[in-house]
């Protein structure tokens, strides 16, 4: 019994976890912000998609499985800019970070110190077509926070070629 507990726990561990190649699909993703409901990218047996944030053109998803009455373990948002938007993960979970970290690392990223406000600890990457900020420490329900930030101005504006994923970079 005490195992089936353990593995519904871990379950819940990674389903509020995205990789580095799952952020920057939903950066490439064409329809994200016009059809954010619709983002096969974030599966929806792990993100439940929660729309718009009042007063921000910003739309949100919670992770599938929280606690009622409490703030979910993750949250991710796509946050509007000029001519794209980010892709931001909020977590309880510091795996999650150490997963984004380690695939930078393979990619072979080296990451620069950023100066963080109200002393949490940041680290950026820079990619080929995103940057990558790594946040630790934030005050809050969300001590983790991941910014993809593409490069590019829109994914459907890139050609076919363009379109690399860090799991494809690997190869």
């Amino acid at each position: 019994m005490v195992l089936g507990c353990w593995g519904s726990l871990a379950s819940v561990a990674r389903a509020q976890c995205l990789s580095l190649d799952q952020m920057v699909s939903v950066g490439a993703a064409p329809t994200a912000l016009a059809q954010p409901q619709d983002l096969a990218e974030l599966p929806i047996n792990d993100w439940v998609f929660k729309g718009g944030i009042p007063r921000s053109h910003d739309v949100y998803w919670a992770s599938a499985a929280p606690v009622a009455g409490s703030v979910p373990p993750a949250i991710v948002t796509l946050r509007t800019q000029q001519r794209n938007f980010d892709v931001v993960l909020k977590t309880t979970q510091a795996a999650c970070v150490r997963q984004v970290s380690s695939e930078l690392r393979v990619l072979k990223m080296k990451p620069v110190n950023v100066t963080c406000p109200n002393g949490c600890e940041a680290q950026r990457y820079d990619g080929p077509d995103y940057q990558t900020t790594l946040y630790s420490k934030m005050k809050g329900d969300y001590p983790f926070v991941i910014v993809m930030h593409p490069l590019r101005q829109a994914a459907q504006a890139l050609p076919p070629a363009a379109k690399v994923t860090p799991s494809e970079a690997r190869r």
